[in-house]
This record gives C-alpha cells, structure tokens and sequence, in this order.
C-alpha cells in the first residue's frame, strides 16, 4: 500500500513538474504583438480612469492606433488583471511594457490551471473516471494553450473559463447563474454564444417555455454592455478595425480563394438548424446533455474550418472536446487525432505567426524588431492549416458518428475501454512532446536567427 502511495506521489510530481517546464517556456522565451496591444488597452483604460476622461478611451486607443476590437467588458478585465503592475509602476515610474506583456501572460497560466481545474470539475460531475493530474497534463499539453494562449499572451482564456463555469452551473441545474455567467461570456468574445445557446435550446425543449427567464437573462447582459459601450464611450465601435477579411488563416480563402463574407452564411444557416434539432430532438427525448455538446462542438468546427478561423480561436472548441472524449471512452481514438491536430498546428504555427523579442528572455538577445518563423517552413506554407483542417474533419466525422451510433441505440453505447487508462497512457506523453519540441525548436531558432 505504502509503495502504491509513493508512486502516485512521484507520478504527480513528474506530471506538475512537466506542466511547468512547458509553461514557464511559453511565459518567458515567446511573445507576440497582440501581447502588447492588449496591455496597451489596459494600460489607456487605466490611465484614462485615474484622469477622470474614462468616456474618451475609444478616442484615445484610436489616436494611439489601436483598434476597438474588444469589447469594454474585455478591456475592464484586462485593466482589472495588470492593476498591481500598474500601480508599482506609478510609484517607480517607467516600467517596460514587457513587464507588463510578462506579468500579463504568468495571469493567464493562472487561469489556464483554473480552466483545467474546471475541466476536472466538469468531468466529475459527469461520472467520468479520470485522474485530477492527468486533466491537467492534457490540458496543458496542447500547442495552442501553450503557445497561443501563454506564449502569445491571449485572452480568450478568460472567456473560455466563463463559459465552462456556465457549462458547470447548467449542470448544477443553478440556471440564473448559467444564465448571468453566459451572458457575461459573450460580453467577453462571442464565440461562447455557440454552447450558451445550444444549451438554451436544449432547457427549453425540457421546461418549455418557463425557460424563456433564462434566455431573457443572457441576452440583456450583453445589449447592457453595448448600451454603456454606446452611450458613454465616445466613438467606441467594436471591430472598428477588424473584420471577416482579417483572418488570413482561413481554409476557403486560402485553399478555395473563396469570399468568406458570403461563405459565412453557410455556417451560420447550419448552426440555426442544428439548434432547432436540438430541441426537437430532446422533445422526443432522443438526445441527453452529452450529445448536445457534441452537436455543439459541430457547430464550433464548421464555423472555424469553414469562415473564421485564427488558430487561438479552437481553444473555445477544445474542452468539449475533451469533455466528448473522455465520457464517451473515445480518449485513445481523440488523442490520437489530436497529436496529428497538434502537429499541424506546430506547423501551421511556424509559417504564419511574427513573434517579437519582447519577452524577458528577448531582453538577453541582441536583437530588434521582429522574428519570422516562416524561414522554418518557407516551402510548405499551407501544410499546417490545410493538416489541421483534415484533422477537424476527422474530428467532426467521429463526433457524428458518435451521436448517430447513441441516437440508434438509444444512448446506451457502452464505452470501448476503462475510462482511467489514461493515467499511464504514452499516448498523452506524446502529445506532450510534440509541443514540447515545438518549442524548443523555435527557442533554437530564436536564438541563432
């Protein structure tokens, strides 16, 4: 027993020791320039809370040649997250924005851990046997939370996390609080509108239309937050900016050359019908929860693979799918075409991404300006997103499949394996080293270029 004790002690150990290798590369050895434009959001919010000239923010980050493309709920967020380097730097004085950029990205680990954390939660509630530790491990393993959500300093983090406490209350069956936290995760980046509606569609084919209160709450949230952007903030326009016509990484305009302003409306027919389906599907009790994110995590794919698709945006699609395959003892089957997603990602990373020495270790480098990563892969340019497109494919195949195979069957599919087999798994070892390497390739070429 006591031998037993002492190798689930060593296994955590080697597991948060792993995590924290791979995170302190992301906080320290990479940086990108939406880092810094959305400290400078925070830092102008601030400046222009403590001058008393809160109602001209928009005014000034358009002087300053920032783009509204957040919203103030965002940016009040972001102040809220550097106030402690904020208030150290107006004692000291002339503090470095990459002591912000650093002190901003270590915050998101942060939140990273907790999203993780919530994960776990989710996956309890759910029955589902898996150990906290390897939650974590698989979560933080992903190149896109290392390098996209850390390493570059995003924020979508927070937005995610909401809407996976939404996801965790409308489990507790706390539906007011669903509703206000949903509401909350759409004034922070839209894409979580997907789950919150989903979900939505599916309490109201079980309560009908009592459930109306709910869908009330989420939706004043969000006209409250453009309310105060419109009527108090001077010029604030959000995507002022920023439009469809700026996510180059998309696969119809990249692979197809197509028009993605009219390509959009595709997608968004689907998700409308897929909705629709939810509630008539529950209606004649056909599908439970688990299926509806499945369905949901569809809608998020097509959405990304077919319109609108920089690669941190995935992050919002990724915990469902973690959720889906894990509960439906898919887990050996998802890493495996998640290793293949998170190579092309790495690739895909590698080709279309500046990154700038503006990280503490940039500061030991001598160096200015920018660092293009494309001298990685210069000749297979398109290699990365055109895999990882093939890899959501697959990914949307094996999720339909799953929910056609629990409708046919009348949701008993039992799973193909013990659910704990993860614990000692190589395969979420692998996943590991793919971004691991990942980064250690670009910190080489980071130094030597």
């Amino acid at each position: 027993m006591a031998i037993h004790i002492t190798q689930n002690k060593n296994k955590k150990i080697l597991i948060y020791t792993a995590i924290a290798v791979l995170t302190l590369l992301s906080i320290f050895c990479f940086n990108d320039k939406d880092c810094r434009d959305i400290v400078n959001w925070a830092r102008y919010f601030l400046d222009t809370l403590v001058d008393g000239k809160l109602t001209s923010f928009a005014v000034y980050c358009n002087d300053m040649g920032l783009p509204n493309n957040y919203s103030i709920f965002s940016n009040i967020v972001c102040a809220i997250l550097i106030v402690p380097v904020y208030i150290v730097d107006a004692i000291i004085g002339n503090a470095d924005v990459i002591i912000y950029c650093t002190f901003l990205k270590i915050i998101i680990a942060g939140i990273n851990v907790i999203i993780a954390m919530m994960l776990y939660k989710i996956c309890d509630k759910l029955s589902i046997a898996i150990d906290r530790e390897i939650v974590y491990l698989l979560w933080f393993s992903f190149n896109l939370v290392q390098m996209k959500s850390i390493g570059n300093g995003q924020i979508d983090c927070i937005g995610i996390l909401l809407m996976l406490i939404a996801l965790y209350l409308f489990l507790e069956e706390r539906y007011v609080a669903f509703s206000i936290v949903g509401g909350l995760s759409i004034c922070f980046k839209t894409f979580p509108i997907i789950l919150i509606t989903c979900l939505l569609s599916y309490l109201f084919a079980n309560k009908g239309i009592k459930a109306i209160r709910y869908a009330l709450i989420v939706c004043a949230i969000p006209i409250l937050q453009k309310l105060i952007e419109w009527f108090i903030f001077i010029d604030y326009d959000i995507c002022e900016k920023v439009g469809f016509e700026y996510s180059n990484s998309n696969f119809i305009s990249r692979v197809f050359a197509g028009n993605i302003n009219i390509v959009i409306s595709l997608p968004i027919a689907l998700g409308v019908l897929l909705v629709i389906m939810i509630y008539v599907l529950r209606r004649n009790n056909l599908i439970e929860l688990m299926d509806v994110l499945a369905i949901t995590s569809i809608i998020f794919a097509v959405f990304f693979l077919l319109v609108w698709s920089h690669c941190q945006w995935y992050l919002y699609m990724l915990p469902l799918l973690l959720i889906i395959g894990l509960y439906a003892g898919l887990s050996s089957e998802f890493l495996l075409i998640s290793i293949g997603f998170n190579v092309s990602q790495m690739i895909f990373n590698s080709v279309s991404t500046l990154y700038m020495r503006y990280s503490l270790f940039g500061l030991m480098v001598e160096s200015e300006g920018e660092f293009d990563y494309n001298i990685m892969f210069s000749n297979i340019s398109h290699i990365g997103e055109i895999a990882a497109s093939i890899f959501f494919g697959c990914m949307i195949a094996m999720i339909l499949y799953y929910v056609i195979k629990r409708m046919v069957n009348r949701r008993n599919v039992m799973p193909l394996r013990e659910q704990n087999h993860l614990t000692n798994s190589i395969l979420l070892w692998i996943l590991y080293a793919t971004t691991f390497i990942s980064e250690c390739l670009f910190l080489i070429m980071y130094i030597t270029g």
